[in-house]
Order: C-alpha cells, then structure tokens, then sequence
C-alpha cells in the first residue's frame, strides 16, 4: 500500500507517479486553491473512468505526469502559473480608519515542488507604526509546499496616511503586499449639553401640475453628524487645540456621549468582556469600537466582536481595570468641517464649535412598530409638544395673468391647500428615544407621508355620538362646500375626555341647513359620548416631513431629547 505525506496536487492517480491520469482544473487563478496537508492513501482513490465537465470544472486533457520523488503528485501542462513561485497572501490590505491597533494575518507560501526557498529579508516601504510581531531571524528557510504565518499589527501611532508596499524577498525575488488605511485622532473631550445630532436623507420632490407630488428616496440609510460644543480650559484647551492646528483635514474618533452604558462588573486588566446595565437602544455596532471612559487619563479603546442584552465582547483584551459605573460608549470615525469657530474668555476659558460628519453610517433602524396606525399608514397621535405657540401656514401655487395696464386673473390648477406645521417630540427614556430614531429611518425624510393630527378643536358639535351611528353634526362652517371629502382633510379624530381617540375617513359631507352640516365616515363610532364627553375634534391630515435635514436636540440625561420636524400636507 503506498503511503503519502504532503501536499495532493490538481491531478489524480491511482498509484504514485504513474502516467496517463486526467488532469481536473479548478477555477483559476487568483488566488489560488488553499492547499492542506494530508496523509492520503493511494490503494483507496480511484482514477476517472470520464471526462469531468459538469459545473465550474473543465476537463484539460489526459497528461503525463512525472515525479522525481516517490508519492509526490505533481501537474504538467498549465500549472506554471502557480507552482515555482513564492507567493504573500493576500495581496492587498486595506486597514480603514485606524484608531486602535489592527491585527492582521498573512501568509508566504512556497509553492515550489522541489525546492525550498530562502527568506532573505523584508523591507517595509509604509513607514511608521507596521510592526511583525513573529518575523523569523532572517535568512530564514521556507521548505517546498509550505507556508510561513505572520502577525501583522497596524499601530494608531504613525504618519497620518498609510500608503506603501511590504516586501519580502527571497532568493528568487521579490513578493509584495500592498497596505493602504488612514490614522485617526482620538477626539475625548467632552461636549457641553446640548448636543445635537443631525440625520440627513436625500429625497426627490416631482410636483405635479395639481399638486399631487412624487417622491424618489435617494439614501438607503441617512448621513449622520454631530454639533458638538466644548467649554474647556487648562489641559482639555490645548489637547484640543493642538489637534486642530496639525490634523483638522483628517479623521477623528468620537464617542457617542448621549449613548452610554454603565459597567456593572468592574473591568480587570485581561478581561475582554464587558458586563453594562444595558446596550439595548444604544447604537453598538459590531465590528466597530468602543470606549471605556473614566476621563481623560483612564479610558480605553477597543474593538466590538458580539453583543447581548448586557455584555459587550472585543476582539482583544482590556489593559487597563476600570471601576463599577464606567460608562461604555460607541465611538464614530467623523471628518471636521473646514471651519471650526469659537471664542476665548478670561481665565483662559475656550468655547469651540465642532460640526463633525460620520464617515460611515451604514446601519438601517426603520421600524414602526411603536406607533399606531390608519388607513395603512403611521399615525402620530401623541400630543405635539408646544412651548409657546406653534407655527402654520398654507400654501398653494396660484398662476397670475397681469398685463400690467388694466384687470388681472388668478386660478389655480391644485386642488386644496396645503397646511405647513410643526410635529414636536420630546423623548424622557432611551427607549422612547431610539423608537423616534426608528421612525425617523423609516420616514426616510421628506420621502414617506404620515398621518398627523391638527391637535386643536375644529368643530362644534351639536349632537351627541352614538355608538351604532356613522355621523356626525356639527355647526356650519362651510365645510361640505369648501372640504368635503378633499385630501388632506378627508379624515377626522374624536377625542374623548377619558382619552378614548377614535380616527375615521369622511365619505360624505352635507349641508343640513344654514347652521348645521354633517358627515357620514366609514365606520360606525362604537362608544356613546355627549357633547360634554368630547374634548374636542380635529382632522387627521394626511403630511410628510419638509425636510431632509433631521435634528436630534440631546439634553441633560439618557434618552432625553427633542425633535422637531417642519411638517407639510401632501395631495395624494
């Protein structure tokens, strides 16, 4: 029985080194199929009795294959591509942004059938903070059809831009490996509160003649930025300081102060997990980074490997111990405006301004499974938030015929106004907070329409509701000739002073006399309420965001926030 230690090449026989075998060949070439060492039996393979030709396989041709050592299987025609030569794998690496140490593997493979090569040397034509932590001494001996594994670690300390090749050179020349990335700063001042977080979408807005509109969403995902004030002095005014003057045009790291997680195990050096209250709500992303923070002297950051309800897992271990209540804080790679303002005060007192833009933000959040629903759309029922007034207006295009010397006539091809508003949250929880933040995706700007509420008392009624009754009479305002069943005022809401809303869509409106009309809707209101009972009836508009740009207004705590988004009516 023929017994074989090594390397199976593409070709198959039946006994070690006999001739006339068909030759099998994989897709090729680059890079090449991963070869594992084996102990193979020969008397137990069985030589192709046809040609192969199914799938990605072709079939070359019978070929001799001949072989200087016993049990040694080698190629003939075709294989030059990759046997006799030395190969580094990969060819390519592309560490990103780099803002802690980044490991990475790589691998020199001798590919000769023969002949052992000699690792002569390496040169590293990147620059500063590449360090091989398990370079042999060199020359070294890389024997045929083997591989030498090596650890690459990318430092956050170096040149700012990383750009050059990794030569390994052996006997027979010279194999390379191409590293690009970029460094970033580590930015750990903290902002002063307010911080405000801004999502912009990209939408599309055709209009139509009657003012009915298309909306096209060009953003899978919208852009995110931050607008960070800092209020320092001492130590934090030339730490930033000093950053600015030399790295402004390049990329920073920033944690995401409104989103952290408490520890409720302390962290021992060594440890690569870490025990929090909660990472639920906060935007943790895998295979991005954290930071443990104390302060400015005692944080650390790494990179995340897995999540749970209440433990955060990093690629690496911590080097540092921090205490029960250490916050636990995403971190964001962000570019700088070109303009930073601020200004100076006595007592060496700095306020600076920072706009920061998330290079990256490829996370979807859309869901709406926290809001109630109408008519197959998302209903936004709760209370607007109204500090001292709330703004409105309509709008509407009018064409004008002026000759400038006599009479002059106006008309207009769209059907009804459209009302402009304010829609307010004001968030107390985390949960509550990241809800909205799920909405806000879902909305995707001014690319998805909504039902909202007017919020305010728009009939007076002059008959009680009864449950098995469709209408609903109020005095006359002049709504059946000048609404009717028009969008976006073809819906109403009855709220009850018990907090009962009920929504419906209007099918008729009529005049009953000069002091009352009526509306019949499409369902029946299925509670007996006196006109004491109602609080009050307002329509239910059918609108859209007007804006692409969102701003997240980041208060005192966790979780408390306000948005404030400019509302229009839509036609359709």
């Amino acid at each position: 029985m023929a017994e074989f230690d090594g390397v199976l090449g593409k070709g198959m026989t039946d006994q070690a080194g006999s001739a006339g075998a068909r030759l099998i060949e994989f897709p090729q070439p680059n890079p090449p199929p991963q070869w594992q060492a084996e102990t193979l039996n020969f008397d137990k393979m069985q030589a192709l009795a046809e040609d192969y030709q199914d799938g990605p396989f072709q079939h070359i041709q019978a070929v001799a294959l001949v072989s200087t050592r016993a049990g040694l299987v080698t190629l003939g025609a075709g294989d030059e591509t990759w046997f006799e030569n030395v190969f580094a794998f990969p060819r390519r690496i592309d560490a990103g942004l780099v803002l802690v140490t980044q490991v990475f593997q790589l691998d020199l493979y001798n590919a000769y059938r023969l002949v052992p090569r000699v690792f002569t040397s390496f040169v590293n034509n990147v620059g500063g903070g590449i360090v091989i932590t398990n370079l042999p001494a060199l020359p070294f001996t890389l024997q045929e059809q083997r591989s030498l594994a090596l650890t690459l670690n990318v430092l956050a300390d170096g040149p700012p831009r990383i750009a050059g090749t990794l030569d390994f050179a052996f006997d027979d020349g010279t194999v390379m490996i191409v590293l690009t990335g970029d460094r970033a700063i580590l930015l750990i001042v903290e902002p002063v509160v307010p911080v405000v977080e801004i999502l912009e979408f990209l939408t599309d807005v055709v209009l139509k003649r009657d003012g009915k509109e298309q909306r096209i969403s060009l953003r899978a995902n919208p852009r995110q930025s931050f607008d960070l004030v800092y209020e320092i002095e001492g130590f934090d005014r030339g730490f930033l300081e000093t950053r600015l003057f030399g790295g402004q045009d390049r990329s920073f790291g920033i944690p995401v102060w409104h989103e952290p997680s408490l520890l409720t195990i302390a962290i021992q050096i060594g440890n690569t997990v870490a025990t929090v209250d909660s990472t639920a709500f906060a935007d943790f992303r895998v295979d991005d980074l954290a930071i443990a923070f104390v302060d400015t002297d005692n944080f650390e950051v790494l990179d995340v490997q897995s999540l749970t309800a209440t433990t955060i897992t990093f690629t690496s271990a911590f080097t540092r111990a921090f205490p029960v209540g250490t916050r636990v804080m995403p971190i964001r790679n962000v570019r700088l405006s070109p303009t930073t303002r601020g200004e100076k005060f006595p007592r060496k007192l700095q306020r600076t301004r920072l706009l920061a833009e998330v290079l990256d933000n490829p996370v979807g959040l859309a869901s709406t499974a926290a809001f109630p629903s109408f008519s197959g759309k998302v209903l936004l029922d709760d209370g607007n938030r109204i500090e001292s007034s709330l703004g409105e207006s309509f709008e509407r295009r009018i064409q004008e015929v002026d000759s400038e010397t006599g009479l002059f006539e106006t008309t207009s091809y769209e059907t009804a106004s459209r009302r402009g508003s304010i829609k307010t949250f004001f968030t107390r929880t985390r949960q509550r907070l990241w809800e909205v933040r799920q909405l806000l995706h879902a909305l995707r700007g001014r690319a998805v329409s909504f039902y909202l509420p007017t919020f305010f008392d728009e009939f007076v009624l002059t008959q009680p509701i009864t449950s098995g009754s469709a209408t609903l009479v109020f005095r006359n305002v002049g709504f059946a000739d000048f609404v009717g069943v028009k969008l976006p005022r073809n819906a109403l809401r009855v709220v009850l002073r018990d907090g009962t809303k009920i929504a419906r869509t209007i099918l008729t409106a009529t005049e009953i006399d000069s002091l009352t009309e009526q509306v019949t809707v499409d369902a029946a209101w299925g509670v007996n309420a006196a006109i004491a009972d109602v609080d009050y009836v307002d329509f239910v508009e059918k609108v859209r965001i007007d804006s692409d740009e969102v701003r997240i207004t980041h208060l005192n705590s966790p979780g408390q926030a306000t948005i404030e988004l400019p509302i229009k009516a839509v036609l359709m």
